[in-house]
């Protein structure tokens, strides 16, 4: 598949996703966050940046006004009246759904390397296995849980950090 069939497909999936946890929250508020926070994991996933104007440039597609898309994330990013408790619960429910009795669960820990942040809240020291003489720099340690769905498929459970670790 071409990169640019990859990423729309990538960007088809993540606006299906973000539609379908939508709709499980109450409000237009908070559902038209959702569906906006959709173009951030899109920008993210797609434009692979972390900079809300490279977000923006790449969830639109040069169509949307940058500066405008970057101030509407920017203003949603910084809002006290979001409540992720309906979202997680929904989440759960969906990957609950997946595991039965006789469910095989894979489980691994895995290092994010971060080797030029420096600054980034409860960075730790991983061994970064991109690198050829894989220094250790700093980085998080995930904890990710699968359930296989499939022959070949297997389903997220849970992605999250373990902790700052120091080697």
């Amino acid at each position: 598949m071409r990169v640019a069939g990859l990423r729309k497909e990538v960007r088809r999936k993540l606006y299906g996703f973000a539609n379908r946890v939508a709709t499980r929250v109450s409000g237009t508020r908070r559902q038209q966050f959702l569906r906006e926070m959709r173009e951030m994991i899109v920008g993210l996933v797609v434009g692979g940046h972390v900079h809300l104007s490279k977000i923006a440039r790449a969830a639109g597609c040069g169509l949307t006004n940058v500066h405008a898309a970057e101030k509407r994330l920017s203003r949603h990013l910084k809002s006290d009246h979001w409540d992720m408790a309906p979202i997680s619960e929904q989440l759960l429910s969906w990957s609950a759904e997946r595991v039965h009795e006789d469910s095989l669960i894979v489980a691994d820990l895995t290092d994010v390397a971060k080797s030029y942040s420096h600054h980034l809240e409860g960075l730790g020291r991983v061994r970064d296995a991109s690198d050829p003489k894989e220094r250790i720099v700093p980085g998080y340690v995930l904890f990710e849980a699968y359930v296989r769905v499939g022959q070949w498929q297997l389903f997220p459970l849970v992605i999250e950090p373990v902790g700052t670790f120091h080697r």
